[in-house]
Parts: C-alpha cells; sequence; structure tokens
C-alpha cells in the first residue's frame, strides 16, 4: 500500500509538490535574497566599525611593533566572538517573523482553490498531506539558515569557538523553527482563509510579548520556556551561560509543542477542512445585522467594507479589531494605575498578594483618575476623527479605484443618497469598535467617583459629535473632488435602459 510506503510518510507528492512551489514563488526568492543580503551587510558593517576602532589603537604612538601583532590577533577574535552573539539572536529573530508568513497560508491556498478536496480524494492519508506541507515549508525556513551557516561556521574555527556551541545554537534554531511551523500549520487548519491564519499568529506573538512584558515586570520567564535567554547566553563568551539540564529541557520543551501540534492538525485536518466547506455563517450573527431593506449602500458599508481608512486593514476581521481595540484600552488602563501606584499593581500580582491588590484599587487618587480619564477620552476623540474622516474622504475615491463607482451609479439612486447612506455605513460601522474602547474606561472611571464618570460620559458624547462632523467634511470633500464627478455626473438619477 502506498501508506505503508516510507517516502509518502514523509509528505511524497505533497512535500515535492511543496518544494517545487516553494522554488517558484517570489516571495521566497526575495526572503531569501533579503535574509542572504542582511547577513552579509551586518558581517560587513560590524567589521567595518570594528576594525577602524582598531586601526586608532595600533596607530598611537606608543604602541610597539610586536604588541601592533598582538592586538591585531586579539582584536580579530574579540570580533569574531561578538559577531556570534549578535548574528544568532538576530536570525531567531528574523525566523519568528518569517515563520507565520510562509507557513501560516499552507492549507489556506489549497482551501481557496479547492484542491484539498481532491487530495482528500486520493489514497494520501491525513498525516502525510500534513506532513507534506510541515516539512515543505520547514524546509523553506531552513534553507534561510543553510544559506548563512558558513559565516558562523568560519568565524567560530578562526575565534577556536568550540563547533559543539554552534551546533546546539542551530539545533535549537531547528527545534525553535519546526514547534512554530507545527503552531503555524494547526492555525491553517482550523481557519477558513490564508489571512485569517496569518493574522492569529502575528496576533499570538504580540499578545505573548505584552503579557510578558506587563504581566511579568521584573520575574523573568524560566530559562527552559525562553528561547530569548537561550540564544544569548549560548552565543555570548563563555558560551556557558546556560545549565545542560536547563538547555535539554528548553529543547525538549519545543520539540513536544511542534510535534503535538503537528500530531493535533493531522487528526483535525479533515473533519476540520470539510465543515467549513459545509459550514455557514451562525444564526446570531445575521441576527445582529441590519436587514438589507430598501438601503443596500449603507448595509454594504457597515457590514461588508468597514471603518478601515486603507485596504489592506480590512483583511483583519471585524472580532480581532474590536478586540484589538478593547486591549489597547485595558493595556493603557493598567499602565496608567501601574504608575499611579509606583509599580504596586505589576508586583502584587505576579507575587500573588491579593490583599495588596485590593488596597492598590481602593488607595487610587480619584483627581489624578480624573485626568487620566479626559486623557484618554482625548485620545479617542483624535483618533477616532481622523479615521472616520480618512474613510468617509476616501469613500468614493476608493469606489472609483476599484471601478464600482459606475455601477452604483447605474442603480438609479442619486449621487447625493449614495453618499448619505455611505456616509451613515460607516458611522454605524465605528459603533462597536468605540464601545469596544469605551466599556474598560467607563468601568475604570468608577474607581475614580462621580467626577471620573461623568468624565467619560462627556468624552464619550463629544466623539460621537466629532466623529458625526468629520464623516461629513470628508464625504462633502469626496464628493467636490473633480475625480469624483469627473466625465460630466450629475445628481440626477441614471436610468439603466439609457444604455
Amino acid at each position: 500500500m502506498m501508506s505503508w510506503d516510507f517516502p509518502y510518510r514523509l509528505g511524497g507528492p505533497v512535500l515535492a509538490w511543496e518544494v517545487h512551489r516553494g522554488n517558484q514563488l517570489w516571495t521566497v526568492r526575495i526572503l531569501t535574497i533579503c535574509f542572504l543580503s542582511f547577513c552579509l551587510l551586518h558581517f560587513f558593517f560590524t567589521a567595518s566599525i570594528y576594525f577602524d576602532q582598531l586601526d586608532n589603537r595600533i596607530a598611537q604612538p606608543d604602541v610597539k611593533k610586536y604588541q601592533q601583532l598582538q592586538i591585531q590577533n586579539e582584536a580579530r577574535l574579540d570580533f569574531a566572538t561578538r559577531y556570534l552573539s549578535r548574528f544568532f539572536p538576530l536570525q531567531m529573530l528574523i525566523l519568528l517573523l518569517a515563520t507565520p508568513a510562509l507557513s501560516a497560508g499552507a492549507l489556506g491556498q489549497e482551501k481557496e482553490k479547492d484542491t484539498l478536496t481532491a487530495l482528500f480524494c486520493t489514497e494520501l492519508a491525513d498525516h502525510e498531506i500534513v506532513c507534506g506541507k510541515v516539512m515543505g515549508r520547514y524546509w523553506l525556513l531552513v534553507r534561510f539558515m543553510l544559506y548563512c551557516m558558513p559565516f558562523p561556521l568560519v568565524l567560530a574555527g578562526f575565534a577556536r569557538v568550540d563547533f559543539s556551541v554552534v551546533a546546539l545554537l542551530y539545533l535549537h534554531a531547528f527545534i525553535i523553527t519546526y514547534a512554530l511551523v507545527g503552531i503555524c500549520i494547526f492555525s491553517a487548519v482550523i481557519t477558513r482563509r490564508t489571512r485569517d491564519a496569518i493574522m492569529a499568529c502575528y496576533s499570538i506573538i504580540i499578545i505573548i510579548t505584552l503579557i510578558s512584558l506587563t504581566l511579568l515586570g521584573d520575574r523573568p520567564v524560566p530559562t527552559w520556556l525562553n528561547p530569548v535567554e537561550v540564544v544569548i547566553g549560548l552565543s555570548n563568551p563563555p558560551f556557558t551561560n546556560i545549565a545542560p539540564y536547563a538547555l535539554f529541557l528548553h529543547l525538549l520543551t519545543f520539540w513536544f509543542m511542534g510535534w503535538f501540534f503537528v500530531k493535533l492538525s493531522c487528526w483535525t485536518l479533515r473533519w476540520a477542512c470539510l465543515r467549513q466547506l459545509e459550514d455557514r455563517s451562525n444564526r446570531w450573527r445575521w441576527g445582529i445585522r441590519l436587514n438589507i431593506g430598501n438601503d443596500p449602500f449603507l448595509w454594504r458599508e457597515r457590514h461588508i467594507l468597514g471603518i478601515a481608512p486603507l485596504p489592506a486593514l480590512r483583511m483583519i476581521p471585524t472580532w480581532l479589531g474590536a478586540l484589538g481595540c478593547m486591549a489597547f484600552s485595558i493595556s493603557m488602563i493598567i499602565g496608567i494605575i501601574n504608575n499611579m501606584t509606583h509599580g504596586r499593581l505589576v508586583y502584587s500580582f505576579t507575587s500573588g498578594e491579593w490583599s495588596n491588590l485590593i488596597k492598590v484599587f481602593q488607595n487610587l487618587n480619584a483627581g489624578s483618575m480624573q485626568g487620566e480619564v479626559v486623557l484618554m477620552g482625548v485620545l479617542l476623540i483624535f483618533f477616532a476623527g481622523i479615521t472616520i474622516f480618512t474613510r468617509c474622504a476616501g469613500a468614493i475615491t476608493e469606489e472609483k479605484r476599484m471601478k464600482t463607482w459606475d455601477d452604483l451609479v447605474m442603480t438609479g439612486t442619486r449621487i447625493d443618497k449614495i453618499a448619505h447612506s455611505k456616509m451613515w455605513g460607516i458611522l454605524q460601522a465605528s459603533i462597536l469598535y468605540v464601545c469596544a474602547y469605551t466599556i474598560p474606561l467607563l468601568l475604570f472611571s468608577f474607581l475614580g467617583g462621580v467626577g471620573s464618570v461623568a468624565s467619560t460620559i462627556i468624552c464619550f458624547m463629544l466623539t460621537w459629535l466629532v466623529i458625526y462632523f468629520a464623516a461629513e467634511i470628508g464625504m462633502g470633500i469626496s464628493l467636490s473632488s473633480s475625480e469624483n464627478l469627473s466625465n460630466g455626473q450629475d445628481k440626477r438619477p441614471v436610468r439603466a435602459n439609457a444604455l
């Protein structure tokens, strides 16, 4: 049987196709060239700065000739060791940023082109499909590291650094990349589209980073869970800053993490993908939407286009954008409380002193809180007004760019009625985001008394007033621009039989 053939267990034709497609994609080529160019520029830039300093040391009059040779040898060795301490952390950072972009869309492309169901009809098992995707995308990332491997190997030999340290650093990079690819493939399995998978991966990275910086404070993550600390410890002299048991536990943890998510992808691939093909939007999602009714322009602006001023931002799902607004508001509130209490909020939370944590909220200064609430309200007014103004000012221009404006005009609706509906659709689409930002602010204002609550309500009302006038001005600019009213278009209804 095909399933028992060893090459097919590693991916078989799926792996071969992924490698072939990876070699043909222009994005992979550009990333490869940029990665290699970055490593070369980093090498020459670091070398030029360091040897300029060396020349200044040798040019001193009190340095003799036999000392110059010794200084040169020590400087070259020191440069090689310093280069290794910078190269491997930068490599890990680039891999961390590139892995979601290259791996999270592995199954999204198959779903969008409806080729995944064709793979299900072949003799390939689910684990063979997943392993082919994982190994194919993993090879693209490993190839980045192999291109620049001669630099650290040559410099390690030149600096007389033990090659086992370099081997451990590359082993660490391989295992971390494998874990990231496994997580990205699983996100590609449970999401319907490529953009959702990529955004989910980057969102997880950002959330983990913010949590580690905000909540942990001065209490670092243990070594066996912190890849940054392991890389820095292994790549800095004397290259023995990480205990062997901690390094082994670290590598084992991330290898198990990658293996677990790959296995989980194998188990859920067919069930999740077939369910997504037949799945429809839940009833409650349509229940909270207005009926299309007699104003489809408003419905389209509110539920389809949204308030994103740039087309690229429309890739972000609505729920994720609202969650981001709420997270931003909560993070600002936590930072304000922590600054007002001189760091006691984070300290009490991380140390588990819950009684002190309650006292922190009880002893907040009401006068200072009112000023902070007003500041957050001003930020809401400013950013909301700018966003709505930009969105409305380009509403009709964007329709012309997408060549859909003529289709809207041919419906027989007056241009001013179209603009009015688009404006109110944008305003209604902003309700969710403004409320997501204001709800944490309102809860925070209750801690400051009546004055803070009143300030929050006033800022909320001023926000809608500013948003309305910004929408009116922006839509007026959009209507009055010569580009939008070119070709002699007027506000009279256009009949379909005029053609």
